[in-house]
């Protein structure tokens, strides 16, 4: 047990020391060496996770910038699993805190939107469960609950994110479009921008939604029941919203509470 200890002690070791990039004073020159090339491999892999996931943030920023954050995210929020595909959620939290986000305020708002649509990217869902919606029928809406597909997701921002985003992603050359990104701040409003982003025949698409259909999707998401749905928000227009979130695969199913609660009529 003590030398299982003390090995598990120095694998800890190894691994921080690999993650700090600092440096750690060891015993040999050799072995100094070694610990670069951890680390050398380390940052290199995870820039270039990063630059898949965050392909706009990549051409807005530069490859040393994009290196410095790779760096700084390695620290502040290291890989927890061994797919590098589900690291890098706190890019945005990382950015908002770094004098680029003085200069830009847009970017955090970017890598927001980047990882959504990375994310939805990874969760092909099944088909739309159809059959589901006879509880609609069967059921009072204060039962019946709307299960949304892993791949969607909306947000919010100050910024016109999805210009930018868009105008880059669609764009040949590596670097900064500056004309694009100019007419796409050029568009900034003073009031929210809200958007859903999802995954619809295999290919990822990012619409401009009203406040309230995000408010809406939001409250789904926290499990609110569709009578309560209906009290919330009694401008929505659920009727014509339901066969458009089925066709496009935003809903995986329905499902109830309890048993069916409709009185017996004699």
């Amino acid at each position: 047990m003590p030398h299982n200890h003390s090995l598990a002690l120095r694998q800890q070791f190894l691994i921080d020391s690999i993650f700090s990039f600092g440096s750690v004073d060891l015993k040999t020159e050799s072995a100094q060496q070694g610990l670069k090339i951890y680390q050398n491999n380390l940052l290199m892999t995870a820039n270039r996770a990063l630059t898949i996931s965050y392909p706009v943030l990549n051409q807005l920023i530069g490859y040393e910038a994009m290196i410095a954050l790779s760096r700084m995210l390695l620290q502040y929020a290291p890989p927890s699993e061994g797919d590098w595909g589900e690291w890098g959620k706190a890019m945005a939290d990382l950015l908002a805190q770094t004098p680029l986000a003085r200069e830009y305020p847009y970017l955090p708002d970017i890598a927001r939107l980047e990882w959504l649509v990375w994310q939805s990217s990874r969760n092909m869902a099944p088909a739309p469960d159809t059959e589901s919606l006879a509880l609609l029928a069967e059921y009072h809406p204060d039962q019946i609950l709307i299960e949304l597909a892993q791949s969607l997701s909306v947000m919010q921002s100050l910024w016109p994110v999805q210009a930018i985003w868009q105008s880059h992603h669609s764009a040949d050359q590596e670097g900064v479009n500056e004309a694009m990104l100019k007419r796409a701040l050029a568009q900034q409003k003073t009031d929210h921008s809200y958007m859903l982003i999802s995954l619809n025949h295999y290919k990822v698409s990012i619409r401009p939604v009203y406040a309230n259909e995000y408010h809406w999707i939001q409250s789904i998401r926290q499990g609110v029941s569709l009578g309560e749905l209906l009290d919330l928000y009694p401008g929505f227009d659920f009727a014509t919203w339901l066969p458009v979130a089925l066709h496009n695969g935003w809903i995986s199913r329905l499902t109830a509470r309890e048993q069916p609660c409709f009185p017996n009529e004699n």
